[in-house]
């Protein structure tokens, strides 16, 4: 039986050198590798906090306008409950806090809110609560 000769191949060790026609190709990919993707939730993080601020600072701004414009009767029986797409949602205990409250907004009291609040107001709901 005749025995088989054994080739020489290159061993992974030792990397051999592109040959010099692919060396520029090789520069060009190096080039136009995207950065790895970030998977972590900081950018909608800091999205979700610049959110709340911006709804704290005009939430806030609202409750004081709110305090200085309706009339003290009516104040100790209304909840502010949300700010949604400039509206504002106002909770009521009972259907006569609701009427007292709408003909008092009817009334003018709606645009001295809307003054006394740099937040953009455009509509202000009564629910009861």
């Amino acid at each position: 039986m005749a025995r088989r000769s054994r080739r020489a191949f290159p061993s992974a060790a030792q990397p051999t050198a592109p040959p010099a026609a692919l060396a520029g190709l090789a520069r060009i990919r190096a080039n136009r590798v995207r950065p790895p993707r970030d998977l972590s939730l900081r950018r909608d993080m800091d999205f979700a906090l610049a959110d709340i601020t911006r709804l704290r600072r005009n939430v806030s701004s609202i409750a004081a306008a709110w305090q200085a414009t309706i009339p003290a009767a009516l104040l100790p029986r209304t909840r502010l409950t949300s700010l949604s797409r400039a509206q504002l949602t106002v909770a009521v205990p009972d259907a006569a806090t609701r009427f007292e409250l709408d003909r008092f907004l009817r009334a003018g009291g709606f645009a001295a809110l809307t003054q006394a609040c740099p937040a953009n107001l455009t509509k202000v709901r009564i629910t009861l609560a």
